[in-house]
């Protein structure tokens, strides 16, 4: 399993079914019935305390941080929990979707809470980041967030760089088979999938996918592909992307036996 498929399974294991996660900040901003963005390069010079009058709707929380020439909210003093530098926002009226953008050194994490200033019960938490590029990452949940806390410094340099903090709302997810992935893009509707995992490009997830020859039915044709992958880390017959090919993966072949792949398939 390649890294990248890995850091989703592990992302998607760090929320609740009721929330999804995105890396793409237009499908993000695209589900938001109402969206407000924090536009960073406008407050150049300010600080965190002195930005919160300009947005409506939320306030910053933690210790007070510059931003800085490069548009980003910088913050290498104060700490939330663990030593992580962090810049929290409280929401009112409460949101339901948070996304921020960090920079390509620093990664970050979001910490999504039910009360005011990082207090309540934890909703959602999810790492990011840690690239060669900016790093976008948002959350939508059905939960009702009063706060969210933003912590970073992965170079542990005691400094750490977000840009344009965004919250809104979005309508209730649609999550059929509670893995976390909404429906609308969930590549297998009933069969959990968070990772999300297609390793043949077909569009059909690998655990509601066991047609390896593309016939349009899974088969004893299929089961002669998948006979000598067994033991190894092919990962077009690895139907529930852990890494290997084995009696876990027979089992959802068995679950598909006779079925058409795709969304509606279920192992």
């Amino acid at each position: 399993m390649k890294w990248y498929t890995y850091a989703l399974w592990l992302i998607a294991l760090a929320l609740p079914a009721n929330a999804q996660v995105f890396d793409d900040e237009s499908l993000f901003l695209a589900a938001l019935t109402n969206s407000t963005i924090i536009d960073t390069s406008n407050f150049i010079g300010n600080t965190t305390f002195g930005i919160s009058p300009a947005v409506a709707g939320a306030d910053f929380f933690g210790p007070d941080a510059e931003v800085r020439s490069d548009d980003l909210i910088l913050n290498g003093s104060g700490f939330h929990g663990l030593s992580t530098p962090h810049v929290g926002l409280n929401f009112s009226p409460a949101v339901n979707a948070v996304g921020v953008t960090s920079n390509p050194v620093d990664g970050g994490r979001i910490q999504l809470y039910s009360g005011p200033n990082g207090t309540g019960t934890l909703l959602s938490e999810t790492d990011f980041g840690g690239t060669n590029s900016f790093q976008f990452t948002g959350v939508i949940t059905t939960s009702d967030i009063g706060s969210v806390v933003f912590t970073c410094d992965f170079n542990q340099d005691l400094a750490c760089g977000l840009r344009d903090p965004m919250f809104g709302t979005a309508s209730a997810l649609v999550d059929s088979d509670g893995d976390g992935v909404d429906d609308s893009v969930d590549n297998c509707l009933l069969a959990p999938n968070p990772s999300q995992v297609d390793s043949d490009s077909d569009s059909f997830g690998n655990a509601c996918d066991a047609d390896f020859n593309n016939d349009g039915i899974t088969n004893f044709l299929d089961l002669v592909l998948l006979s000598p992958a067994f033991l190894s880390t092919d990962p077009v017959f690895d139907l529930n992307a852990d890494g290997v090919v084995n009696f876990l993966d027979i089992a959802l072949f068995s679950g598909l036996f006779l079925t058409a792949p795709g969304p509606g398939a279920t192992g």
